[in-house]
């Protein structure tokens, strides 16, 4: 979903209920929290799902309620009633009730909207990645409150110290358990010992909610630069090659591994994912070897100091759907388009170029 139209959704809707006016938010218990349902489904099997609206337009503000979770239940499980005219007649009326009484002055608006934190945010990990290529994910609450997560809660640690990072060409390893502390934003764990070689990763969990994932890029972007300006002297002094397989593994391990800590300590029901390529001016993202001599897959180069992603993702969507539909995305910055990300061994297939209709 995107951070538009949440925002219209919430605040049009008063932060209430669209059939029994309840008051909900966007975090909090669980009985209060507030669920943007579909008016039709996201999936042709859903309920109303037998629809002509492209699962694109699913996720816009037209073909979203907000709901309690006892009439979120109610709706979906009685589509038969609950039908498409019908909904949309009640989220009509609805934000026609919210609006007759905010002119009264009789109900108040809490808004929806982390924006000016994220920017915060994304300024950090600029000045933190000191000039290099760092690949930057995180999840954060619609709304921010301090206090959701208890960072000396041994449940806290150990959520961090199951996380694996990538090393040494993509294996696997659990984070060093004697790098998870507590700090001024909550809690940390990080490993900057090899930092200037290009290596590195810092996890941060907030008190508010907000959890980033930060894993660097560089030493791998020097690896295959220096390969591919031995291979071609005419390649610019200044540009740099993103390896493509690093590139989605950092994404991959980094979606998994937020999600397990949303899964595991915190209450929200939706969240911002953010997706963060830092330090991208002029370069090139390496797909893979052409054969018969043809040179490799490279896409364009890239004008924008940092690519970013912003998009509302459910607790109940699979990180794995979460993770090929973001990394499509993010190829297509550097002009190579993805049919599908992983094989049916689990392997990343490689994006190619976008072929032109005749």
């Amino acid at each position: 979903m995107r951070e538009k139209d949440i925002k219209l959704l919430w605040g049009r809707s008063g932060n209430r209920c669209a059939i029994c006016k309840l008051e909900v938010t966007p975090d909090g218990e669980s009985s209060s929290i507030g669920e943007m349902a579909h008016i039709v489904a996201r999936s042709l099997e859903g309920p109303r799902g037998k629809s002509n609206l492209s699962l694109d337009d699913r996720d816009q503000y037209e073909n979203l309620i907000l709901l309690c979770a006892n009439h979120h239940a109610e709706v979906d499980n009685n589509p038969q009633i609950w039908s498409v005219e019908l909904l949309h007649a009640t989220k009509m009326e609805h934000q026609k009730w919210v609006s007759e009484r905010l002119d009264k002055g009789l109900i108040f608006v809490s808004p929806v909207d982390n924006s000016e934190f994220l920017a915060d945010r994304i300024g950090s990990w600029a000045k933190f990645s000191n000039g290099c290529v760092w690949a930057a994910v995180s999840i954060t609450p619609l709304r921010l409150a301090e206090d959701t997560l208890n960072p000396v809660d041994p449940a806290s640690s150990a959520a961090v110290n199951e996380l694996s990072i990538p090393y040494d060409n993509q294996s696997m390893k659990f984070v060093n358990r004697s790098h998870t502390r507590s700090n001024e934003n909550g809690l940390i764990n990080d490993d900057l010992r090899n930092v200037k070689k290009g290596e590195g990763h810092r996890i941060q969990v907030f008190r508010s909610g907000h959890c980033e994932f930060l894993l660097n890029l560089q030493g791998s972007v020097k690896q295959i630069t220096e390969c591919t300006r031995g291979r071609d002297p005419a390649f610019g002094s200044e540009d740099l090659v993103i390896r493509y397989s690093h590139l989605a593994q950092a994404v991959k391990v980094a979606v998994e591994g937020l999600y397990s800590l949303w899964s595991r300590l915190l209450p929200f029901k939706d969240m911002t994912l953010s997706i963060l390529v830092l330090n991208t001016r002029r370069c090139f993202l390496y797909s893979r070897e052409l054969p018969y001599d043809e040179g490799v897959m490279m896409g364009y180069p890239v004008e924008s100091d940092n690519l970013r992603i912003s998009k509302v993702i459910a607790k109940n969507d699979s990180p794995r759907q979460v993770f090929e539909l973001v990394i499509k995305q993010l190829v297509t910055y550097f002009g190579l388009v993805l049919d599908n990300v992983l094989d049916e061994t689990g392997e990343f297939i490689r994006p190619d170029r976008l072929k032109m209709s005749i």
